[in-house]
Formats: C-alpha cells, sequence, structure tokens
C-alpha cells in the first residue's frame, strides 16, 4: 500500500515537473526578445507564470526539506521543511489561481524566485500584492 502510494507521488511530482518546464518554456519571454512588453505580453507572461506556479507548487515541499536540512539537521529538516513545504505550497497555489485570475491586469510578481527552479537554494518568499507593472 505504502509502496503504491509513493509510485503515485512520484509520478504526480515527475508529471508536474514535467509539464511546469513545458509551460515554462512556453510562456517564457526572455529580456532580450522585447525591450517594451506589449500589454498582450504581460498578460499572456502573467497567465503562463500563473498555470507554471499552480502546477510546480509540490516542488515546494522538497525544496524545504532539502534546505532546512542543510541549514539544520535531518530531523528538524524532515518535520520543519515538511510543514514549511506544504505552506509554501498553498502560497504558490494561491499566487497562481491569483495570477490566473488577474491575468488581464499586468502586475509585478509576488513569489521569489518567480518559478520554483529557479533557485533551488533559495528560501520562497513573498512582496506586495499587486504592484503595477508600467
Amino acid at each position: 500500500m505504502a509502496g503504491q502510494f509513493m509510485g503515485t507521488a512520484i509520478k504526480y511530482v515527475f508529471s508536474s515537473m514535467v509539464s511546469g518546464l513545458l509551460l515554462t518554456v512556453t510562456f517564457s519571454v526572455s529580456a532580450q526578445e522585447m525591450e517594451s512588453p506589449t500589454y498582450g505580453e504581460k498578460v499572456k507572461a502573467k497567465a503562463g507564470s500563473g498555470v507554471v506556479n499552480v502546477v510546480s507548487a509540490p516542488l515546494e515541499i522538497p525544496k524545504s526539506i532539502v534546505n532546512i536540512t542543510n541549514d539544520s539537521n535531518f530531523i528538524f529538516g524532515i518535520v520543519g521543511g515538511g510543514i514549511e513545504g506544504l505552506l509554501n505550497t498553498a502560497g504558490r497555489i494561491a499566487n497562481g489561481v491569483s495570477d490566473l485570475v488577474t491575468a488581464p491586469v499586468p502586475t509585478k510578481p509576488v513569489v521569489y524566485p518567480e518559478r520554483v527552479w529557479e533557485d533551488m537554494n533559495a528560501e520562497t518568499t513573498y512582496g506586495d500584492i499587486y504592484v503595477s507593472d508600467n
């Protein structure tokens, strides 16, 4: 029973990572490609960011476990990292849904790093909400 659950969980995390990577490649727009993005590009980027955050949110759990284990010890890493990872997962999902709903209103990102895998050693932080992206 536990083995079946772990297999399902691993498949879910792997499919989430692949989906997130594909969506990032699809919706990413580098700064070199454009200097001043149009309104439509900002809306597309924000909606893409929302989808990626919802899909990749479960990666916050292992990220937090590893980071806290490296900063303290294994037991605290598993317990504290697991709890922090669950909270950051909920925060990233809520932010992703918010980005999807408010995509027509271009704003700066709230979650840093913007993608969970951009800096796996950085602690996930949340900035000001709905700051205009002029």
